[in-house]
């Protein structure tokens, strides 16, 4: 009897071992596919670059704001949801370093476009999305600098393809409400049509 409970409980731990184990490598796994390694908050500068357009975003203590190629305030909210988007993508297969020799074949002779994010550190990485994709509808994308080429998801190329209007700040009055006294509605001749006015504190 004595035998049998300690032949189960060898068993079992080696079950429990072998299943955190394996959780340990998916993790791995995971962590090895993810393409960008920074963190949404260790991320202060955006540059996007489209043939010769350029979209850059930087981060002031807590706002964001555009900085080419006009200088604006941005919405925090559309480029928060932005990062935490790209930061969940993941490659799906990355080619062998004979495959990835000739850039042309995958349209990274002459990229479609890229995006390099910045840190506070000051760390700085950069990847350019090709102009072709596999017959999954899969981009073929590479960090720059690096000799490997990666397939990713068919949303990379509207990942480099962002325009102002996605990140400007579209509210029609910026400053706080709590000091505005009265609002006056004008039509398309400048002619007053009604005023509001504040009552009281």
């Amino acid at each position: 009897m004595k035998y049998l409970l300690v032949a189960v409980l060898l068993v079992g731990g080696y079950a429990i071992f072998d299943y955190y184990n394996e959780e340990k490598l998916e993790q791995k796994k995971l962590e090895a596919a993810t393409i960008i390694p920074f963190k949404k908050d260790q991320i202060s500068e955006v540059t996007f670059v489209k043939e010769d357009k350029m979209l850059k975003l930087g981060k002031d203590k807590d706002s964001w704001k555009i900085l080419s190629p006009v200088v604006d305030e941005a919405n925090p909210e559309d480029v928060e949801g932005f990062l935490e988007e790209i930061l969940n993508e993941k490659n799906i297969q990355i080619l062998s370093e004979y495959r990835a020799k000739d850039l042309a074949v995958f349209g990274l002779d002459k990229p479609f476009g890229s995006i390099q994010l910045k840190t506070n550190s000051g760390e700085s990485k950069a990847w350019q999305v090709g102009t072709k994709k596999n017959f999954q509808g899969e981009w073929y994308v590479k960090e720059e600098g690096s000799k490997s080429v990666f397939t990713a998801s068919n949303m990379w190329q509207n990942i480099v393809d962002k325009k102002v209007i996605e990140f400007r700040d579209k509210r029609w009055f910026r400053n706080s409400l709590a000091g505005v006294e009265s609002i006056q509605i004008k039509n398309s001749a400048n002619k007053e049509v009604f005023t509001l006015k504040k009552d009281g504190p």
